[in-house]
């Protein structure tokens, strides 16, 4: 798994062997050099996801609007172009995840997850610009098209944003140093909302001067640029790193025959994917995600009927947007006396919650409120800013475990994450709605308190769960460690 020039011998098990032996001494470090520091190199990582938080950001903000009131699209076929390719995007991933692991694009000549960065945004792209395309099509030609290109926009995303995740444990082996990528990757993805909620309305204004489809088109044009250029800088700097390693396997036949680390069968894939570390950082992080949905979904509500401040809404958005960019800026630094990434997304996550547990008991004061949550959010930050490290160490212990590389199959289950997170989030808050009463023309004494409930409370309980959950898992700083040493072992073994 990576650049080496020894050909590597791929057997089944052998890493579960390694881990047995408790990392020897003999075993290399896993990277180059030691560091938690930022670099040129982490932020052309970070690139890709400021533009694709851009394109997502004028997804979730425009295209229910742009539909219905631009292109004049039935809100019930809206509704169920929404939902429909909703569902069929996150049924897609553990088989998107397969046909990634076993698929060799260009016979494997240039990598694993290069020709995915490039040709996945390339592609992502178009379809991008096409969901804010409209033919004059009308009725159910209209809301097929746009189901076409929602979906083949969601597949290509898919594939390109996995190889995205995939190439930050090849470009960053140390588990110290991934923190920062990680961290870099969650500034980047907060400038891009920032730039975003800025320029948006004038670009569109001003791309369409008077013709709103066109000036949405010429928009997501300008994106989609902006994301290709960023996937393919960052496919050029993999180059090194990237690099399919071909050895021998014996067959159950006694021949010999060629593989290399990412040969896997079906079986392995999903035997050495559901173990103990995989299923609690999943668990975990649906928890938190989850947590993070219902309390943003509820902020105005909360403000509004409970706080009696809603013009502290403003303040509260500002501030917490500040302090998380200030919490994933200092991540890394912090992560060196929390003792590894999974720590420190449990003290992150610890941090949130405590402050959630002080604004259910004390928040009704919209200025206590205020100061709780936006602590709360740097805590968030630090989880946030090292999730994708802590969860690059997991695919490696199960890719050591399994004596094949299942970044490609592994890295495609990290989106449903936020994908599951999102149905939970939605579920508790309309259900939760249904449940306290809530009328918005007569909000009664009990449905105030149970708002109080459902914003802090409720999420606070999803918090503990997660703080829980995470210190569960064996993926502690030692062993992350172990692991990494134990794969840099294992290439360079003849």
């Amino acid at each position: 798994m990576g650049n080496s020039e020894e050909k590597v011998p791929i057997v089944e098990g052998a890493g579960e062997r390694a881990l047995e032996q408790d990392g020897a001494a003999a075993a290399p470090e896993a990277s180059q050099g030691k560091g938690v520091g930022y670099s040129v190199m982490s932020v052309r990582y970070g690139l890709g996801i400021m533009f694709s938080t851009m394109m997502t950001a004028m997804i979730s903000t425009f295209w229910a609007v742009y539909l219905t009131g631009t292109a004049g699209l039935d809100t019930v076929l809206m509704a169920s172009v929404l939902s429909i390719t909703a569902l069929v995007d996150t049924i897609s991933l553990p088989f998107l995840g397969a046909i990634m692991q076993k698929l060799r694009l260009f016979g494997g000549k240039y990598g694993m997850f290069r020709p995915w960065l490039v040709m996945g945004a390339i592609l992502c792209g178009l379809f991008f610009w096409m969901r804010f395309t409209d033919l004059g099509l009308t009725g159910m030609g209209q809301a097929i098209w746009f189901g076409v290109t929602c979906f083949g926009y969601n597949l290509c995303f898919n594939l390109a944003y996995t190889a995205y995740n995939g190439v930050l444990p090849l470009l960053a082996p140390d588990p110290d140093n991934r923190i920062a990528y990680s961290a870099t990757r969650n500034l980047l993805n907060s400038a891009g909302q920032f730039v975003f909620s800025l320029v948006a309305v004038s670009a569109v204004a001003l791309f369409g001067q008077g013709n709103d489809v066109m000036g949405y088109s010429l928009f997501a044009v300008s994106i989609a640029a902006l994301y290709i250029i960023a996937y393919a800088q960052l496919a050029a700097a993999c180059k090194k790193s990237d690099v399919i390693n071909e050895g021998e396997e014996e067959t159950k036949a006694g021949a010999e025959k060629k593989t290399d680390q990412y040969n896997a069968s079906l079986w392995q894939m999903i035997r050495y994917t559901l173990c103990k570390p995989f299923i609690l950082f999943i668990c975990a992080g649906m928890c938190r995600t989850s947590m993070y949905m219902i309390v943003g979904g509820l902020s105005a509500f909360y403000y509004t009927y409970v706080a009696g401040d809603a013009a502290m809404l403003t303040v509260y958005l500002s501030s917490s947007t500040g302090l998380m960019i200030l919490g994933s800026f200092i991540a890394p630094f912090v992560a060196k006396y929390t003792k590894g990434s999974r720590n420190l997304y449990a003290l992150g996550v610890g941090i949130f919650t405590t402050c959630l547990l002080g604004a259910f008991f004390l928040g009704s004061n919209p200025v206590v409120l205020t100061a709780l949550m936006c602590i709360g959010y740097v805590g968030w930050a630090f989880a946030h800013s090292c999730e994708i490290a802590y969860y690059s160490s997991v695919v490696d212990y199960s890719s050591l475990r399994a004596g094949r590389d299942l970044k490609p199959f592994m890295m495609m289950l990290f989106s449903l994450i936020p994908k599951l997170a999102i149905t939970i989030g939605s579920t508790v808050l309309g259900f939760g709605l249904v449940a306290i009463g809530f009328d918005a023309t007569a909000v009664t004494p009990e449905a105030a308190s149970g708002l109080r409930f459902l914003f802090s409370g409720l999420p606070a309980a999803f918090g503990i769960a997660c703080v829980v959950l995470t210190l569960l898992n064996p993926m502690n700083k030692k062993l992350s460690d172990q692991v990494a040493r134990d794969l840099a072992a294992v290439e360079a073994a003849e």
